[in-house]
């Protein structure tokens, strides 16, 4: 039984090129692919040089930082540290230290076995385990991994991505974390379980810290050593000592600043994240008498405020927004930069202008080339498009940079549909009136034909 719980952790893998009769067990060496926290320590993410034993010839051989990359990238081990320096970096200061100086932490650190944080959506559970990966950091080594749902590689909420990732870590790291099991997959979840066991029971030093949204029992785990539950009294001063952080960069008046610190510290009911998501509306208030309105209807919980935030939404673009919300929800791949120039096309050519000023702001390259029109420039000309041709044109659309005539969109282009306006602005940007192409050969055609005085 022991053999079998040894094979679970330590998986023997084939690797790529290798011969049929290779099979090797991943046995990280040094550490590189280390992540630089603000204070300076690094965090091990993976491992600089691999050993690989032949099983049947029992030789080691050793592999290179390039061989070691395309074993990485075939295993698809999601990387952890991306998550633990976003939460870090996220932190407020002093926030946490009670978890450090708790008597049942203490014991675990020195002990070993398995420490389980509970506690509800929002309450701050991956800022305490990064609190503690940062503190255990200083005296051991440490292996880690987050769960995450709102990967974009979907990886990081599997049972094989946890696994991968671990594989690449030291196997002389006794000090484990797992954050937000919850969030695994639940076809995965018993195996997550099933692993976190076998760990714990190799001896006392293995060192498993796990936080999740609910008790160990409730997801099949009935021998855990330590249990810390957060609930509102324990994460109360982390909420004040947040607020008062915040507030700091924007000062209130005394009055103002009591009445918000006492709403807030009172709605929270344990939920950092509720907290923060008050603050961020309170900031856009400009008045005293705006600010109290407010705190006497902050919605009761994290369900609420994004109900409430999606209500905010200008109706002009309600659709939109859920539209976009659905495809951050659903996609199956990230939404890469590269893809930004083709929904600028479909936002000019649909007349959205928002979506267009967002996407201009957050980088899209305005004269990219492809599409039925082209460009941005001519998807928006050719439907008349009258506020978004300016705005492209004010944001550095180049008029004359296409691989079409910027009148050869289609059979006569916008002239031909009757948008003088637009043609006007364009020749007054310098359009080249006597650019050749399209169904009726230039500009001036196109308008003679359909008789315009342009």
């Amino acid at each position: 039984m022991r053999h079998e719980r040894e094979n679970l952790i330590k998986r023997t893998v084939k690797v790529p090129n290798a011969t049929s009769t290779d099979e090797v067990a991943l046995t990280p060496a040094e550490s590189i692919n280390q992540a630089m926290h603000p204070e300076g320590v690094r965090m091990n993410a993976g491992g600089n040089t691999y050993n690989w034993n032949n099983v049947q010839g029992n030789q080691t051989q050793n592999i290179n930082n390039d061989n070691r990359s395309k074993i990485q990238e075939w295993i698809d081990a999601p990387n952890p540290s991306i998550n633990f320096n976003a939460a870090y970096n996220k932190m407020t200061k002093g926030t946490g230290v009670w978890l450090l100086e708790d008597s049942r932490f203490n014991e675990w650190k020195d002990e070993g076995g398995l420490l389980w944080l509970q506690g509800k959506a929002g309450s701050g559970k991956t800022f305490l385990c990064t609190k503690a990966i940062f503190s255990i950091s200083a005296e051991h080594q440490v292996v880690y991994f987050y769960f995450d749902t709102l990967d974009q590689t979907k990886s990081k909420g599997t049972y094989q991505g946890m696994l991968s990732s671990l594989m690449l870590d030291k196997p002389s790291t006794t000090c484990i974390f797992i954050d937000a099991m919850d969030e695994c997959q639940a076809s995965d979840q018993h195996l997550v379980s099933r692993l976190i066991l076998d760990l714990v029971e190799l001896g006392s030093k293995i060192h498993m810290f796990v936080s999740c949204r609910h008790t160990a029992s409730t997801v099949g785990i009935s021998s855990a050593t330590y249990e810390i539950s957060l609930n509102e009294q324990v994460v109360e001063s982390d909420i004040q000592r947040h607020i008062e952080q915040v507030f700091q960069d924007r000062p209130l008046s005394v009055d103002v600043h009591k009445e918000v610190t006492e709403a807030l510290a009172h709605g929270a009911h344990g939920q950092i994240r509720w907290v923060d998501c008050q603050i961020q509306q309170l900031q856009e208030l400009g008045t005293r008498t705006a600010i109290l309105t407010a705190l006497k209807n902050l919605p009761d919980d994290l369900e609420e405020t994004y109900c409430q935030a999606l209500v905010r939404v200008n109706k002009h673009h309600q659709k939109d927004v859920e539209a976009i919300l659905k495809w951050l929800l659903f996609g199956y791949e990230e939404l890469k930069l590269e893809l930004l120039p083709e929904i600028l096309r479909a936002a000019s050519y649909r007349g959205r202008e928002e979506i267009v000023k967002l996407l201009v702001e957050k980088g899209a390259d305005i004269n990219a080339q492809g599409g039925q029109y082209g460009n941005a420039l001519q998807a928006a000309s050719y439907l008349g498009r009258e506020e978004i041709v300016k705005l492209l044109v004010e944001k550095g659309a180049d008029i004359n940079a296409s691989r079409w005539s910027i009148w050869q969109c289609s059979p006569g282009c916008f002239i031909f549909g009757k948008k003088e306006e637009i043609v006007k602005l364009l020749v007054e940007k310098g359009a080249d009136i006597n650019a050749q192409g399209g169904y009726h050969g230039n500009a001036l055609q196109a308008a003679s034909l359909e008789k315009k005085q342009t």
